[in-house]
């Protein structure tokens, strides 16, 4: 685990690692706040605090700064100034600030200075892909009024991996479609300075390059914006906003360390991301167009509710025309929460982890206890005060009042068998979400593979008092040592901010398991079939009880560009790895290019803002409210979970041929279908001729129904089509029609259906 991950894990395998967090204040800017200031402090800052503070005191050079939610009341400006912070965004009471860590504590104890939130940590999370949304007909612009390609919408992606020389992100006249990308980990060369990193407008494109620093290790970022806005450039991989203009953030997650020099590794938090996506956003302002922006990044909940400003940021950033839609993460292939009736005595699950550490938090009702034994030990082995060990087990009962009663809210114990050591160590505060109950991370390190050696179970304990578990790290799992201590199961699962309420969280589905590599080979890879919910989709509710993910798409076996730089680089084991999952190649200028399919809710959330651009096409102003409703009216089935469907699935399958009907208003009129026809393709010639094309060559006769958008019946005819060289099609004549948009109904004995026209 490197650096990044480490600090995002901070709330959970650092607690105990804190002591003492605060001492007295002062005016020395290396002095540590009061306790009552500590309350203030996100999970991380609290952590990192006492270390640079110790650092900085010994050599004041070295004082690092880092990129901060604060909310403030009036008059608190003078104190982030006074304390040489630099505002970089206002949202009225919080703004984000580059902040001295030195000067935190400082910061913190003013009465003006309500909190303060740095959190990092962020993990990444269509050939076939536009088919099964229905979304095939949009983008190649048969029966749609306007060939709805995402035209005049601005699509965002914030992500990693960027490389943008293929045509498919250039226009008809090869003309760069990205405007401006703000490449946050550092500079290729040229471009304009920013707070980390430097920008790239449309014309840096051509003076220093289309890649980003990190191109030559990472690829995800080239793979979803081609799922999300790629026009194919020549070939069949069309995504599903091929006309957009693109705008790109390229931030930091956890395997951007090496890129990072040491002084600035804790100016790269969320709240560097929330600055992305108003990067975003201005641009999209600044040319009058509306704008949705991708986001396939996320880490674990807490229950700190850490990222509370963050959220509270998207609230500010979302609105009319200005969407967010983020992946739900890759969490429902394993077990990640444990739940504890009142009216049970128990219940839990055993743990364990190919490493030393495994990680969880828990919370419940007063009169809660968490149970640990360690299996098959033996009577020699040795274990600090308050450990049982008997018949061949070590056990701890522990209450979460019982460790808030400890020195800094910390206890750690211990238990040695043979030449192997575990350490509990767990830390009390107050829930976030329930300020009446107690919360506990625990972390259990051991010198060895942590539940291999020595089965592990953890239990949630006390009839009458409700209580729940979190998975942090490691796996939740069933042993023989106690086949009944079985109680894991796959919800609570969504990564932020795919939790936040102001954001599209997008889960994943599966329609494609087998496919076709370059070389001929068949692979099969399956994550579910049919269209139905992939068994890798992470499942909700949110920690505090929302319903997660809204929307699903198809995330299993979806072909994408790949980055060049990234797949030229032999010297990369990953690129060597994904060889075989290359679906197409082709050289251009001597350069080489690579299709290759993947899978995830990273791939699911592009598909989903690319439709929604297709919606902002239709309609700029719509709202995420707005964009819910229509999900909520249109999407499809995609599973069956009982009274949890929508924690597995949302409102279902996003659907963007129906979805655009209602956004358009037309979804009411009477006799016209909600689905395009897979046979009948409709077409409008520049003389308002309208051509229907048989795409079974069978021939035929059919009725066609003519309405305007206030649902009124304009025109009925019969046709036959012809079967000529070109095809088997039907010509009508509409050239007498006033100019509007229309709906036509193609009513046949097989395969009827819908589509919009524009005369």
């Amino acid at each position: 685990m490197n650096i990044l991950s480490r600090i995002r894990f901070s709330f959970i395998l650092c607690a105990a690692a804190i002591a003492p967090l605060f001492a007295s204040t002062s005016d020395d800017n290396t002095a540590y706040c009061q306790d009552s200031a500590a309350s203030k402090l996100s999970s991380s800052l609290r952590r990192w605090l006492p270390r640079h503070n110790d650092r900085a005191a010994s050599a004041p050079q070295n004082d690092l700064r880092t990129c901060a939610f604060i909310e403030k009341t009036d008059g608190a400006d003078s104190v982030l100034l006074h304390n040489d912070c630099t505002i970089l965004a206002d949202f009225g009471d919080i703004v984000i600030a580059d902040v001295p860590l030195s000067r935190v504590g400082n910061i913190a104890s003013d009465s003006r200075i309500k909190r303060i939130e740095a959190e990092q940590g962020n993990v990444l999370t269509l050939d076939s892909m536009a088919l099964h949304t229905d979304a095939v007909p949009i983008y190649e612009g048969t029966g749609l009024p306007q060939a709805y390609t995402g035209k005049d919408v601005v699509v965002g992606l914030m992500d990693v991996g960027f490389d943008t020389s293929h045509p498919t992100f250039y226009d008809s006249d090869m003309n760069p479609r990205v405007k401006r990308m703000w490449d946050q980990i550092g500079s290729t060369g040229g471009g304009n300075e920013r707070y980390v990193g430097a920008e790239y407008t449309e014309e840096d494109f051509w003076l220093y390059g289309r890649s980003s620093y990190d191109s030559s290790e990472q690829y995800h970022g080239t793979h979803t914006l081609g799922i999300a806005a790629g026009n194919g450039g020549g070939t069949k991989f069309r995504g599903m906003a091929p006309e957009s203009d693109i705008c790109l953030v390229s931030n930091a997650v956890t395997s951007d360390e090496m890129y990072i020099e040491d002084k600035n590794l804790y100016k790269y938090t969320h709240a560097t991301d929330a600055l992305g996506f108003k990067y975003i956003f201005d641009y999209a302002d600044s040319v009058g167009k509306p704008c949705v922006i991708s986001f396939s990044e996320g880490s674990r909940q807490t229950l700190h509710d850490d990222d509370r400003l963050y959220y509270r940021v998207l609230d500010h950033l979302t609105g009319p025309g200005r969407i967010i839609v983020v992946s739900a993460g890759n969490e429902g292939f394993r077990n990640n929460y444990v739940g504890k009736p009142a009216a049970r005595a128990s219940a839990g699950t055993f743990m364990k982890i190919w490493g030393q550490q495994v990680a969880f938090s828990v919370t419940g009702e007063k009169g809660f206890a968490l149970r640990t034994i360690l299996y098959n030990v033996g009577n020699d082995a040795k274990a600090s005060e308050g450990v049982d060990i008997a018949d061949g087990k070590a056990m701890k009962v522990l209450s979460a009042e019982d460790v808030a009663s400890c020195k800094d809210a910390m206890r750690r114990d211990t238990i040695t068998v043979g030449e192997n050591t575990y350490i509990q160590t767990s830390y009390a505060y107050r829930s976030a979400f329930h300020e009446d109950q107690w919360a506990m991370d625990v972390t259990i390190d051991g010198t060895g593979h942590v539940g291999y050696d020595y089965p592990l179970s953890v239990e949630l304990t006390g009839e009458g008092s409700a209580a729940e578990m979190f998975l942090m790290n490691g796996t939740m799992c069933e042993d023989d040592a106690n086949p009944y201590i079985a109680d894991a199961d796959i919800t609570h699962g969504i990564l932020s901010p795919g939790s936040a309420p102001a954001v599209i969280c997008v889960g994943g589905t599966a329609c494609r398991p087998i496919f076709t590599n370059a070389d001929g080979e068949r692979i099969e890879q399956s994550w579910g079939v049919n269209g139905e919910r992939g068994n890798y989709s992470s499942v909700g509710p949110t920690f505090d009880g929302r319903t997660k993910p809204d929307v699903m798409a198809p995330g299993a076996n979806v072909v994408s560009l790949m980055n060049h730089d990234f797949t030229d680089n032999t010297d990369n084991p990953n690129a060597k790895s994904l060889k075989s999952y290359t679906v197409y190649k082709e050289d251009i200028d001597n350069i080489h290019y690579e299709w290759t399919a993947l899978g995830g809710t990273s791939m699911s959330t592009p598909a989903v803002a690319g439709i929604i651009a297709l919606w902002l096409q239709a309609n700029p102003h719509l709202t995420p409210q707005d964009v819910l409703g229509v999900m909520e009216r249109t999407s499809r089935s995609c599973g069956d979970y009982g009274e949890k469907t929508p924690w597995y699935c949302g409102y279902g399958m996003i659907d963007a041929y129906s979805g655009l009907l209602d956004v358009l208003g037309m979804t009411n009129i009477e006799g016209l279908s909600r689905e395009q026809s897979n046979r009948w393709d409709v077409r409008v010639t520049p003389e308002r001729h309208l051509i229907i094309y048989d795409r079974t060559q069978e021939g035929g006769k059919a009725n066609v129904k003519v309405f305007d958008t206030t649902g009124r019946l304009c025109r009925t005819m019969t046709f036959a089509t012809v079967i000529s060289p070109d095809g088997t099609y039907a010509d009508i004549s509409l050239a007498d029609m006033p100019k509007d948009v229309y709906a036509i109904q193609i009513d046949s004995e097989k395969q009827p259906g819908s589509a919009l026209i524009r005369l």
